[in-house]
């Protein structure tokens, strides 16, 4: 790998994304809530009824945890990408470094975080087979939030919304001993 430092301080870390997504869902709602109360004035809102306004304020809020569960499983992408890196970079001797290394050869930075990275991880560390296949399929999610959402996305059962997503980003976090 190059010496040159390809990497970014750029990533957001698990609370800022958390204290943007709590102060803007409470910023909605307030203006929302200042809008019924008539404390302010907004033309575009004028005559609307109560239920019109509470529409309004639903698909705002459905918008905030789409958004920012985007933002949560890019970060999910930069820890495991970051990672790939610094192992490959800084050589350390364990099972997951070692393969990642090889992997490096093979791939260099053209990996892909699903069918790679990801597949490292399950092979070497216990514990980790339900949380990768968990975000595999939130990843399905995830590319369809990231490429405009102009298909109909194949997710079975499984509903998706921030808590859901938040609550798996804290546990990889958590889970995984990144580098």
């Amino acid at each position: 790998m190059s010496k040159k430092n390809i990497l970014t301080r750029e990533s957001l870390e698990l609370i800022e994304i958390s204290d943007h997504f709590e102060d803007s869902d409470k910023a909605i709602r307030l203006f929302f809530d200042s809008i019924k109360n008539k404390k302010i004035n907004v033309n575009k809102y004028m005559y609307f009824t109560f239920s019109e306004l509470n529409d309004v304020l639903n698909k705002r809020i459905v918008e905030l945890e789409k958004t920012s569960s985007l933002t949560l499983l890019s970060l999910v992408e930069s820890r495991f990408r970051t990672d790939y890196i610094n192992r490959v970079t800084n050589k350390y001797k364990d099972n997951v470094s070692k393969d990642i290394r090889i992997l490096y050869k093979q791939k260099g930075t053209r990996v892909s975080l699903e069918d790679d990275i990801l597949e490292i991880w399950k092979i070497n560390t216990s514990g980790s087979a339900h949380i990768i296949s968990e975000l595999k399929g939130i990843f399905k999610y995830r590319h369809w939030l990231a490429h405009g959402r102009y298909w109909n996305p194949k997710l079975g059962s499984n509903k998706y919304d921030y808590l859901s997503i938040y609550s798996l980003t804290f546990t990889i976090i958590n889970h995984f001993k990144f580098k």
